[in-house]
């Protein structure tokens, strides 16, 4: 999933997999302006006790039920990058 401000000049964010419990950040960018926004989406699963899980992946079974997203300000700063490689290909870096 990806998100964007309706408001003139806004572009979408990164995406986040829905089905992913927990939180992370997301940066949206005003092409007009310039302006850098920092947001935090937080992605938990409701509970028959109104409660809200964040941990662990998945419930048993494959399926995550109903999930509550919540979208918020991040003042934080920036979270460092997390770079994922699903290709098949390994390669080594050498640093020095």
């Amino acid at each position: 999933m990806s998100i964007r401000f309706n408001d003139h000049g806004w572009e979408w964010s990164g995406g986040f997999a829905p089905d992913q419990l927990g939180d992370t950040q997301v940066k949206l960018l005003n092409h007009t302006t310039g302006d850098l926004q920092m947001v935090r989406v937080e992605i938990r699963i409701m509970t028959a006790s109104s409660t809200f899980k964040t941990k662990g992946v998945s419930p048993g079974g494959g399926s995550l039920g109903t999930c509550a997203i919540s979208i918020s300000e991040d003042d934080a700063g920036f979270m460092p990058y997390r770079v994922d490689n699903f290709s098949m290909e390994v390669r080594m870096i050498l640093f020095g």
